[in-house]
Formats: C-alpha cells, structure tokens, sequence
C-alpha cells in the first residue's frame, strides 16, 4: 500500500518536514505548521508494512482483536457455565496485559472455588480472605471492590457463628 505524501496548496509540491514540526514546500518553498499537516494526514484502512523502528507516542487503538474488557465479560460468562479452565485462561490473557487487574484476580478466585458467579462469595461460610488471588483484589481494587470483598468475608464469618449455633441446638435437640 503506498502512502500519498503531503502536497502544497499553492503549487502542489511534495512537503518535506523540517526541524521544529515545520512542513516546506520542496517547490516554492511554502511553508506550513504541523497541526496543518495534522488536519490533512487521513486514517490508514487494510494491511500497512513496516520496515525498521517506528516510534509511536499516545495512545495506539487496535481493533479487532481482544482487550481487556471483552476477556473479563468472556471470563465471567464461562464461570456461569461451568468451564473452569477456560475462565482462568481468559482472567489469564487479561493479567497478562494488566498484572494489577483486581476484577481478573477475583475471577480466578472464583475458578479456584468453583464459584458460577461472584453472588457466591457472600453465600459460602468457607470464604477465604486469605487466598493469594483474594489479597491481590484487596492490593489492587478500587474502594469500592475492597469493601465488597471485606463485606464476604464478614457475611461468611455470620454464616459460620449460625451454623456452629445451629449444630448446638441440633446436639441438644439430639439428648
């Protein structure tokens, strides 16, 4: 694919970029500044070559493939059916583009417990706020995240102290 160069608005010369972010004119000399160029450099669709190093500096949208927010949603919907390994895998590819991820951590917790959905945190007297997964979400979480997951941990912790009452009851019930 090749690429049209600038050309002048006055002579139709080729433009030859200058030191300073400046544009001239190889023909008339003409010259024009870098958000002029900006305004006129259109978006590149289909297969683009490179040779060499290209710098690039901002931030660099590639579509198409996955990201971050599709591999949780991904991830997520295979703990609902059950595919374990394929939930870890997705929660996997999204710590592999971002190690501090609190929502990928939790999601591997939740393989780890067999969880279908994260509601089941609440619901299991054996919840672990010391699981290596669970102490990253807690690391690296928003406020907001920590509290829910510290909110388990107390609703796991109630459901403990009724299950030992409700076994003692059952034990005098029993005599």
């Amino acid at each position: 694919m090749r690429m049209a160069a600038l050309t002048c608005e006055i002579c139709g010369g080729k433009l030859i970029g200058k030191p300073g972010g400046v544009f001239e004119c190889g023909s008339c000399g003409m010259e024009y500044s870098t958000e002029w160029a900006r305004s006129r450099i259109q978006e590149i669709k289909g297969t683009v070559q490179v040779e060499g190093t290209v710098e690039v500096t901002g931030t660099v949208k590639v579509e198409g493939g996955a990201n971050q927010e599709s591999l949780l949603k991904r991830g997520y919907m295979l703990l609902e059916d059950g595919d374990w390994k394929g939930a870890e895998e997705c929660f996997d590819q999204v710590l592999n583009m971002d190690p501090e991820c609190a929502e990928a951590y939790l999601g591997k917790y939740c393989v780890e417990r067999e969880y279908h959905t994260i509601i089941q945190m609440a619901e299991d007297p054996q919840f672990l706020l010391a699981s290596p997964n669970i102490e990253k979400v807690l690391r690296f979480g928003t406020p907001e995240l920590r509290s829910q997951i510290e909110n388990c941990q107390h609703e796991a912790e109630r459901r403990k102290e009724i299950e030992a009452r409700l076994a003692a009851i059952g034990k005098e019930l029993e005599e």
